[in-house]
């Protein structure tokens, strides 16, 4: 009896698309609690009450959230900005878009969905965005050199 949040993706209700995919009983599944982004959400602990600002991050997914924790202007950030490395993203304008409402929040602390603490969150995103300009001028170089190049190929100029 867990409530489950999540930005709603589609004006599906969840039964049919499980049941699109062959789910028996789609009633019987866990249902969300769909919020918005800026919604607050109301949450207890240790006798203590926090408030979580969701902030939709579209970019990794196009449903993502972050929560900013505003008592202690710290982040939940998810899969958009992870502890060490660079995250995987559906949609590179989105992504870029959310690195920098996240920066402009200017939260004291990063907790992401994996890896450690990140205890410096402006230097961190800076470099998020920095870095995937770097990448954007590394495909544009590969691609004025060469006619035509397939995905697969312009993918071992830039990692490689």
């Amino acid at each position: 009896n867990i409530p489950i949040y999540k930005r709603k993706l589609l004006e599906i209700p969840d039964s049919k698309i499980l049941s699109t995919y062959g789910i028996e009983n789609p009633d019987d599944y866990t249902q969300f609690t769909f919020i918005e982004s800026n919604q607050v959400i109301e949450t207890e602990g240790a006798h203590l009450k926090y408030e979580l600002q969701a902030v939709h991050t579209p970019g990794h997914s196009t449903d993502h959230l972050c929560y900013l924790l505003e008592e202690e202007n710290a982040l939940f950030s998810g899969d958009c900005i992870l502890g060490e490395g660079t995250t995987v993203f559906e949609d590179l304008h989105d992504y870029m878009n959310s690195l920098s409402k996240i920066l402009n929040l200017k939260p004291k602390l990063i907790y992401p969905g994996h890896g450690p603490i990140v205890p410096d969150p402006q230097t961190t995103i800076e470099h998020y965005i920095s870095h995937r300009q770097q990448r954007n001028e590394q495909i544009l170089a590969a691609l004025k050199d060469k006619d035509a190049l397939e995905p697969m190929e312009i993918t071992k100029i830039v990692y490689t």
